[in-house]
């Protein structure tokens, strides 16, 4: 099972993402197991997002979802998330679990206790979602905890790229790269879909 944090604050479109990732998924991504009965993708939510679950229909095109609202999981992990994730490894073993935590999450610190305790994860990465809109405050207001969302990040995606200038994308890029020169970037515009080739090369290892 690999584990997929989608990191971001509140209206950046992680939703929005994950719901683009969970059928790119599903489809037959990185999984050859001919004996999987079972959804391929799970689905644990820890935050509203901007767009809502339709947890029947997601139901009917193979996935389980998991809304975990009662807590946060923010700078430590909450145990909840292990039990849920235990419990989905036995029960249902998924491909995949696609996490979406709050917007206060360290998603790096996340991987870290998840690795520890859930024996089922064979891998995690991290998917940071930006938003374009608001990056300039949010960096100013919280220069910590953006920079550990970007810096943990595996991709990033610099989202609602529609509403910025080409020479805003340009900063913003280059502000990642210097935060985070490892991660694969991608200027997407999440509501209106992710293309399969951005997932084809963020599961290029898979």
């Amino acid at each position: 099972m690999e584990m997929i944090i989608v990191s971001g604050f509140l209206g950046a479109g992680k939703t929005s993402v994950i719901l683009s990732l969970a059928h790119y998924l599903a489809r037959g991504a990185g999984d050859a197991d001919p004996k999987r009965t079972g959804p391929r993708v799970a689905l644990v939510e820890n935050e509203i997002g901007d767009v809502a679950y339709d947890e029947s229909l997601l139901a009917q095109s193979g996935f389980y979802v998991k809304n975990m609202l009662s807590g946060c999981i923010c700078c430590t992990l909450n145990a909840d998330l292990i039990t849920t994730l235990r419990d989905i490894a036995e029960r249902i073993g998924p491909a995949y679990v696609v996490f979406e935590p709050t917007g206060l999450a360290f998603p790096g610190r996340i991987v870290a206790s998840v690795r520890e305790f859930v024996g089922a994860l064979n891998s995690a990465r991290i998917i940071a979602v930006l938003d374009v809109e608001r990056f300039d405050a949010l960096l100013k207001v919280s220069p910590q905890l953006v920079s550990a969302q970007l810096a943990d990040a595996d991709a990033i995606l610099i989202n609602k790229a529609d509403m910025a200038s080409a020479d805003a994308l340009r900063d913003i890029a280059s502000m990642v790269k210097s935060i985070n020169a490892r991660a694969i970037c991608f200027e997407t515009v999440a509501t209106d879909g992710i293309p399969d080739a951005v997932w084809e090369e963020i599961f290029q290892d898979a």
